[in-house]
């Protein structure tokens, strides 16, 4: 597809770059993010490995390795990196946002609770946190809190499909309205994850979700598989379908992409069952 052919475009263009210049730490950085794109996390790594050899202070390639250790499962290495660039500006939202996830992966909520809630403070137009942290609330059980933090989310990036999701989840368990039918007006409705809002608006079947899925290209299929079964699991067991639920939740928490935050939202929803992933 054009974004991959874009991808691949700049992975040569930062070839030439290095080519002109070897000892440029951004040009390795910016490869490197390239790299990651594609999903390629080890030519990612020594990239920012590289980044960081001649710029051992560059906060950016240490966040950025994190993310990539994270892409891979490597929670303690991304751990370390998220903290070394901490170490060397306190004031880096993005690696708060980074190591809460991390804490999250692991199934520690209350460090990725205390890292959102950091986040937020650094930059409170930060939607991402907000909905971040709304999960760590919702899976410590805070409802109230989960879903005050969601609206936030919201509020601040009314387009963003996912939040819309969670918004509807963490309402839903609160007793609030549901919003979901307004708030689907504002995205695209061709775009990934529409299939799955459509699903919650009763709009679609789980079967011709997952085929839609399964019929993805290779590059995005394992994301949109994690996401099928992951929110259907969830809607499953809204609609008391508790065997089914716990079946998709099951291969959203061993199968899911390690950095998606469904698979240790699957994990969290499980223990809430009291059944093992």
């Amino acid at each position: 597809g054009q974004a991959k052919d874009d991808r691949a475009a700049a992975i040569a263009d930062y070839n030439e770059a290095l080519r002109l210049d070897p000892r440029s730490a951004i040009a390795h950085i910016d490869r490197g993010n390239a790299y990651q794109e594609v999903g390629d996390q080890d030519r990612a790594i020594a990239d920012y490995n590289e980044a960081l050899r001649l710029d051992p202070k560059s906060v950016l390639a240490l966040n950025n390795r994190a993310n990539a250790y994270q892409a891979k499962g490597e929670q303690d290495r991304a751990i370390a990196d998220y903290n070394a660039a901490l170490k060397l500006d306190p004031k880096f939202a993005l690696a708060f946002v980074g190591r809460g996830l991390a804490g999250q992966a692991i199934g520690d909520q209350n460090s990725a609770f205390a890292d959102f809630s950091e986040a937020v403070r650094l930059d409170p137009k930060m939607a991402l946190a907000y909905r971040n942290r709304s999960l760590a609330q919702l899976y410590r059980g805070n409802g109230a809190q989960a879903l005050a933090d969601v609206v936030r989310a919201s509020d601040i990036d009314p387009k963003d499909i996912y939040t819309a999701l969670w918004l509807e989840i963490v309402g839903q368990r609160g007793g609030a309205p549901s919003r979901l039918a307004r708030d689907a007006e504002q995205v695209d409705g061709k775009a990934w994850p529409a299939p799955i809002v459509r699903l919650f608006l009763g709009q679609a079947t789980l079967d011709a979700i997952m085929t839609e899925a399964r019929e993805s290209d290779a590059a995005t299929r394992s994301g949109r598989m994690c996401e099928t079964n992951f929110y259907g699991g969830v809607l499953a067991l809204r609609q008391d379908n508790k065997d089914d639920a716990i079946r998709l939740l099951r291969l959203a928490a061993q199968e899911c992409p390690r950095v998606f935050q469904e698979r240790s939202a699957a994990q969290a929803e499980l223990k809430l069952l009291g059944v093992a992933p």
